[in-house]
């Protein structure tokens, strides 16, 4: 799919610099990603690793959000107290732990720059 959009914007790249078809730009654009095969890997490897780079700085900041959340008065005393936030935020956090819910809802959130 990735292959099909990026043929599909270098197309349209093609069409709109040398006025020629569709189908032709098309041509063009698949000779161009061809002769550049290691450039656009480097670069959709280079994208994978800001995205999830992303995805986990994601999960920290909703880790310690979810600390600092803990960390205030109502959840220190009371029927609600929680002995040590630090259980809890690891625990839903940790990385063999990594809930589908919370993979979708990073995907979700970087899935924004993905597309570009």
């Amino acid at each position: 799919m990735l292959l099909r959009l990026k043929l599909t914007l270098i197309s349209h790249m093609q069409i709109a610099t040398s006025g020629k078809g569709f189908c032709r730009a098309a041509g063009k654009a698949s000779a161009l990603i061809v002769s550049n095969i290691l450039r656009v890997a480097a670069v959709n490897i280079i994208g994978d690793l800001i995205l999830f780079l992303g995805k986990v700085c994601v999960s920290l900041a909703c880790a310690l959000f979810a600390f600092l959340m803990l960390e205030t008065h109502k959840y220190k005393s009371g029927n609600s107290k929680v002995s040590s936030p630090l259980f809890p935020v690891l625990v839903s956090n940790c990385p063999t732990l990594y809930s589908p819910t919370q993979y979708a809802c990073n995907s979700e959130f970087t899935g924004v720059y993905s597309c570009f």
